[in-house]
């Protein structure tokens, strides 16, 4: 949940991100108050060596964006004093070759609020 901060200074627009086998994560700034900064996430899945050939991934959004959503960091603490992240994906495929066609569709939404 607490997102990696670029050593360089920033502001409202900047994006940076983390790149790991089959997963990008980017967070865009978009407002600066004091301490608090708020960002755009996005989290985009590409086809990975875990993902059967014979099955389709995709993502609400298209071209395999699966996560996407705001988070809200105070600079002086360690995990976010707001975050919104809602997750979708869909999966379908055959369970084997001429076998049946299934698919499978989830959404989770996940809501951090400091209080």
């Amino acid at each position: 949940m607490a997102p990696p901060l670029p050593e360089q200074e920033v502001g409202i627009g900047a994006k940076w991100g983390i790149k790991e086998e089959s997963t990008e994560v980017v967070y865009e700034i978009v407002s600066m108050e004091g301490r608090q900064v708020a960002a755009k996430v996005t989290v985009t899945v590409t086809e990975s060596k875990q993902t059967p050939n014979k099955h389709v991934m995709t993502g609400g959004g298209g071209s395999g964006d699966i996560t996407s959503g705001d988070i809200t960091i105070d600079l002086g603490r360690i995990l976010p004093v707001k975050c919104n992240l809602t997750q979708r994906l869909e999966m379908s495929g055959a369970d084997e070759p001429g076998g049946r066609n299934t698919t499978l569709k989830a959404r989770t939404d996940i809501r951090i609020e400091e209080k």
